[in-house]
């Protein structure tokens, strides 16, 4: 019986898997004829007139010379999506092989789709969630560069977390080539996740040199100079956008934390963006006290790249024609997905471990939690397909 089931969650994932692809090559063939609405045709024409800046626009541009036709970017792109998934999934695999946690793949494989599709929980008329000014949690299928972010950023931080674990005990030479070739092509596609991550590996490095003493000195400046060997193409992109001609510039401002905090609605909406990971820290908080084995390393780190993205969204702004783009918000929604899959590394952990009991209310609790939020990203895909604005 055992077998036949795992025969069966083996073909249902790899089915999901198909589906996955054929959904999203639709949503992205209407993006890209211009159907739907979305950022894809103004990406495709600057990547065919030459004033695209991303790796993103490489790629539109190379699919634009083997054909025009949008249903070549579409496959492009619909298989950037699947290997999303497959990110997701090595992301995911990685904590908890490191935990010592016994799993079956085809199953991280459907958590790693249900990864894709996460988004703010659906208040009906209350927080209208999908994409909006307060949305932390959300998915921009609209947005071309975002998508091949969210694929290298989760292989990135993959390899990142091994080379943390590992950096202080033993060589790792070919994982730094990895993380630099990782890192330098994420920061191609879009430097927000730098812009995150960045200042949290600094603090991390920051805080293993006095953690060794010093003695650790050698293997934090080469794991550094791997972030230093990435920065190169920002420099680039910054003087593409930023630039003498360019009408744009940066500035610091409240005026985006006034908006959002002015009324009442801002408790409604950290209820619907934050629900999950918060439950998640305070069982492994409560867990880690009864149980100091507990690694909480993933947790910490994943906050800071979330505090860190947030501050920036709410406090750094463009002036002059991007003013109105909102390009700081990209960030908060890799890394509150970014959260969201490492409390779901968590929460996986503290079950199979029983560090809480299984019939703690908690455990029904906080998975129908992440159910209401994949939920909710399923729906507004949904929605996307049916033609509906991405701005819902």
């Amino acid at each position: 019986m055992d077998e036949i089931r795992k025969k069966a969650l083996k073909y249902s994932v790899n089915a999901a898997l198909f589906c996955v692809f054929l959904e999203a090559v639709y949503l992205f063939f209407m993006y890209a004829s211009g159907t739907y609405s979305s950022d894809f045709p103004a990406h495709i024409y600057a990547s065919i007139t030459g004033e695209g800046y991303s790796l993103m626009h490489l790629i539109l541009k190379i699919c634009n010379k083997i054909s025009p036709h949008p249903l070549i970017t579409a496959y492009v792109m619909g298989i950037i999506t699947v290997a999303t998934v497959y990110a997701v999934y090595c992301f995911l695999k990685f904590i908890l092989k490191e935990n010592n946690v016994k799993f079956n793949k085809y199953m991280v494989m459907a958590l790693g789709i249900t990864g894709i599709c996460l988004s703010s929980i659906y208040i009906p008329k209350l927080f209208p969630h999908h994409y909006t000014a307060a949305t932390c949690l959300t998915q921009p299928w609209h947005n071309t560069t975002y998508i091949l972010m969210r694929m290298l950023g989760y292989l990135t931080l993959t390899v990142y977390f091994y080379i943390v674990r590992n950096y202080q005990k033993k060589n790792c030479i070919k994982a730094y080539v990895v993380f630099t070739i990782f890192l330098s092509l994420t920061n191609f596609a879009k430097p927000n996740f730098f812009l995150g991550f960045a200042p949290m590996m600094l603090a991390v490095l920051i805080y293993d040199f006095i953690k060794s003493r010093g003695k650790q000195l050698k293997n934090i400046i080469m794991f550094g100079c791997c972030v230093l060997l990435s920065m190169p193409v920002l420099f680039m992109q910054a003087r593409e956008v930023y630039g003498e001609g360019e009408n744009s510039s940066v500035i610091f401002s409240c005026e985006k934390f006034k908006q959002l905090y002015s009324g009442t609605d801002w408790i409604w909406a950290a209820v619907s963006n934050m629900l999950f990971p918060v439950i998640v820290t305070g069982v492994v908080i409560y867990a880690k006290k009864k149980n100091g084995e507990i690694d909480i390393s993933y947790l910490v780190q994943a906050w800071i790249m979330y505090f860190i993205s947030y501050g920036e969204m709410l406090f750094i702004q463009e002036t002059g024609a991007r003013a109105s783009h909102g390009n700081f918000a990209w960030g908060i929604y890799f890394f509150t997905a970014v959260l969201y899959i490492i409390c779901l590394a968590e929460w996986i952990i503290i079950y199979k471990k029983e560090y809480l009991s299984k019939k703690n209310p908690l455990f029904f609790i906080g998975t129908a939690v992440y159910c209401m939020n994949a939920a909710s990203g399923i729906q507004y895909v949904c929605l996307l397909t049916q033609g509906k604005h991405y701005i819902i």
